[in-house]
């Protein structure tokens, strides 16, 4: 089984090319959510099989029963930002409820202050890990944007994204993002 087979460089490509081309006993399995990044030869050696996404219909009524505390407006979003994976709504539900609630009361609206900010800027890099800032990342997008359609906002945030992304400095990201978040706020 190879998880994530488009992310197979170019040497391990050609390896599993050439295994696939002289096969013996065995069956490989390659999952990926981006085949156009195999090589073709690779892709004409492998019978194909197409997996569509869940609705978020039925993920919400799915997760509502395994979860009967949660907000259905929480479930919602949470469902919204999982793009129909069950595996991702699962890995989404365990990092919400990881994250301490007075950043979960923080993240429901943009920042309106400075002091505001950086203390949510500050509360976010001490108390979670890149993974739970980048969940966080995705979820605010998604609840501002349903809320307030601010294109502004949605594009600071994209940044905050690409600053965690290329390894800058996770503090000075938020701190600059959420406060450039309160300039277009006033």
């Amino acid at each position: 089984l190879i998880n994530d087979a488009h992310l197979l460089n170019e040497s391990a490509s050609n390896c599993l090319l050439k295994t696939l081309e002289e096969p013996t006993n065995g069956l490989f399995i390659l999952l990926t959510t981006n085949i156009n990044l195999l090589l073709e030869t690779i892709k004409s050696r492998c019978q194909q099989i197409k997996f569509h996404p869940f609705s978020n219909k039925k993920l919400i009524n799915e997760f509502q029963n395994l979860t009967h505390e949660m907000n259905h407006g929480i479930i919602e979003t949470l469902v919204n930002i999982s793009n129909g994976s069950p595996g991702q709504l699962h890995k989404n539900l365990k990092f919400w409820k990881t994250i301490p609630e007075n950043i979960k009361n923080e993240i429901k609206y943009p920042p309106q202050e400075f002091t505001k900010a950086l203390f949510l800027a500050k509360a976010i890099t001490d108390e979670l890990d890149i993974a739970l800032q980048k969940f966080i990342l995705n979820y605010m997008q998604y609840l501002w944007w349903r809320d307030s359609h601010d294109s502004i906002n949605i594009n600071i945030l994209e940044e905050i994204q690409t600053n965690l992304k290329n390894n800058l400095s996770p503090r000075l990201s938020w701190e600059a993002g959420l406060l450039k978040i309160v300039i277009n706020n006033k």
